[in-house]
């Protein structure tokens, strides 16, 4: 059955969806806040696109090895998925935000300096990635509950906005490692920091957040 009060629902006609999804697509913070995690995503798809080459072929690694490369990965993500929970009651949304986006910002741009000079091997690869991709378990849940918060009688249709984003980032971002590979160490890395890059300036120049403050009512 329905749950959702009477007076916050809304009808299905074409034109309801249409103010709808015009609300949504011109709501500058909302948006900002969806393009940060897009583009995160889009970080992820590159590393999930990339890395059998790079770690397979590139550094040598035995395929039955590079599931468990991989699976650190999602280990961090859970890790840093629990540890939000915990801590967003006490520290804010935002403010987990801001700090997981810096983050995962400082760690891609490692990771670009290390490929770009071939510094540390394989181990000087997947050190920084593991935690630049175990942010997106933050900058996801915050996004997601922020950009929500605005459209409390459209969080449907928000919602399908913020897939079709995220998704379609992913996608791009798959696509660009597919065409631009040229049997080097630096064609991931270098879409995985422009990436992150779109995110973080999404992020501080669309919905203006900048700080570890907590967002004003």
């Amino acid at each position: 059955p329905e749950t959702l009060p009477s007076n916050r629902r809304q009808s299905l006609s074409l034109q309801s969806l249409v103010r709808s999804y015009r609300a949504i697509l011109s709501h500058k913070k909302a948006m900002g806040l969806n393009l940060c995690a897009a583009f995160s995503y889009g970080c992820l798809f590159a590393f999930i696109s990339g890395s059998p080459y790079l770690y397979i072929e590139y550094f040598g690694v035995d395929p039955e090895n590079y599931g468990y490369l991989f699976g650190c990965n999602i280990l961090m993500v859970m890790l840093v998925s629990f540890l939000n929970s915990r801590l967003v009651i006490r520290f804010g949304a935002q403010t987990l935000l801001f700090a997981g986006a810096l983050v995962q910002l400082v760690f891609v741009l490692y990771l670009l300096l290390v490929s770009w000079f071939k510094i540390g091997g394989l181990m000087g690869t997947v050190i920084p990635i593991i935690p630049c991709i175990g942010m997106i378990g933050m900058i996801s849940a915050n996004t997601t509950a922020s950009a929500l918060a605005y459209f409390p009688g459209a969080s449907g249709t928000a919602a399908g906005v913020l897939g079709i984003c995220r998704f379609g980032a992913a996608g791009l971002a798959s696509a660009a490692v597919g065409i631009m590979h040229d049997g080097s160490n630096r064609v991931m890395p270098v879409i995985m920091c422009i990436c992150i890059l779109i995110s973080f300036l999404s992020l501080t120049g669309i919905a203006k957040v900048r700080s570890f403050a907590p967002e004003r009512e």
